[in-house]
């Protein structure tokens, strides 16, 4: 009897996505889905992309360089260098998405049964993509009542264990929104270097923070330069999630180098999207970012204002991204998503959110628990929280 691998067993469905079968049953018969699952901004992409594209004028669409085009790699070191860091060209590997990047890095420096620590809850892709090369992921507890903070020395030495590799943390948080200010990135690294790991930091929502402690990168700290490998994407910072374009940077050259020979295996990333990428990165300026900043902070804010009018809903508001977490009054949130798509519509509207389950290691955890994604405007977010709260009154009244 042919079997799959164990990697494969082991893994599970994206929360995030699993759901769709019944989304699009539930389309079909007419019903309208607010959409908070999925973190696809409704932020219209810079026009300087889809010029560049409409631009080309190649007569054959070929292979770009493994490492990535000459002008998104210059486009992207100009980007980082804008904050003041010193990222050059050939620290850079582009990727398919951030994905792809965080992939190459589990790839370049995890043996088999080398263990990862992640602060849970955590993106779940993370699980599958180390366990899908032979690792182990370690969670780091924590939780709603302390807002998700995990960056003091006794937590993160709580999670140290026989074969740690490294951690992986990501800045604005996904999906907690928690954010690391200077002194909690400074206890992350004294932590990695006393214990020689790497430090994987995903950095895609950079830009989107709501406190006044200013983010920039992890590279800024140049006593951890051999450890860090950064993790970056145009799909959040740019709402240009379609292009698949995202980055791993390092300043270790034997990252790179090894991130060049997976790089090389793939053979290339889609030509055509790295070019309008590079016009992102070349005509966006800060005031844009600004504006997205500010965009995506009325958003949570609206939708946690919301949240806490449903009774027995606990809401942890969120430092940055745009992502909120919400512990529901209720046992199995994944059933509760299923009866929302099958059994459940207010004037011929539901909505989606991600259950928590898997965005935990540690079993048990996050089943009573949520994540919305403030992707949609103003309007439609008061009604899709207005129909969840419907929904919990109707599915209470069924268990």
């Amino acid at each position: 009897m042919l079997e799959i691998s164990k990697k494969a067993e082991e893994s599970h469905l994206s929360p995030i996505r699993k759901f769709y079968p019944y989304a699009e049953a539930a389309t079909k018969k007419g019903v309208k889905i607010y959409a908070m699952n999925i973190g696809q901004p409704d932020i219209p992409t810079d026009n300087s992309y889809f010029n560049a594209v409409k631009g080309i004028e190649f007569k054959t669409d070929a292979y770009a360089p493994s490492l990535g085009r000459p002008e998104l790699l210059k486009a992207m070191e100009g980007y980082y260098n804008r904050m003041n860091l010193d990222v050059k060209a050939s620290d850079i590997v582009v990727t398919t998405g951030g994905s792809e990047a965080i992939l190459m890095a589990a790839y370049a420096i995890l043996n088999s049964g080398d263990r990862v620590i992640i602060p849970e809850p955590f993106y779940p892709n993370y699980h599958t993509i180390i366990k899908s090369v032979g690792g182990e992921v370690t969670p780091l507890r924590t939780f709603p009542k302390d807002n998700y903070t995990y960056a003091t020395e006794k937590q993160l030495e709580s999670a140290m264990r026989k074969n740690t590799k490294a951690i992986l943390i990501t800045n604005p948080n996904n999906p907690t929104g928690t954010i690391l200010n200077d002194n909690d990135m400074c206890t992350v690294i004294n932590f990695a270097l006393k214990n020689n790991l790497y430090i994987i930091c995903d950095e895609v929502y950079r830009e989107i923070c709501f406190t006044d402690d200013k983010i920039t990168s992890i590279l800024k700290y140049k006593n951890a330069r051999e450890n860090v490998i950064v993790i970056d994407s145009v799909s959040k910072r740019f709402s240009c999630c379609g292009a698949r374009i995202g980055a791993l940077i390092s300043k270790n050259e034997k990252i790179i180098e090894s991130a060049t020979k997976f790089a090389q295996a793939r053979l290339s990333v889609s030509t055509i999207n790295q070019i309008g990428a590079a016009a992102l990165y070349n005509s966006t300026s800060a005031d844009y970012f600004r504006g997205i900043r500010n965009e995506y902070k009325k958003r949570v804010e609206v939708v946690v204002r919301e949240l806490n009018k449903i009774k027995g809903v606990h809401v942890s508001p969120p430092k940055g991204a745009f992502y909120i977490m919400a512990t529901l009054p209720i046992k199995d949130v994944e059933d509760f998503q299923k009866f929302m798509l099958t059994d459940f519509e207010d004037n011929k509207e539901t909505m989606m959110f991600s259950p928590a389950e898997n965005f935990y290691a540690s079993k048990g955890k996050g089943k009573n628990e949520i994540r919305l994604a403030a992707v949609l405007n103003e309007k439609d977010l008061i009604r899709a929280v207005e129909l969840l709260a419907k929904g919990l009154s109707v599915y209470k009244d069924t268990m």
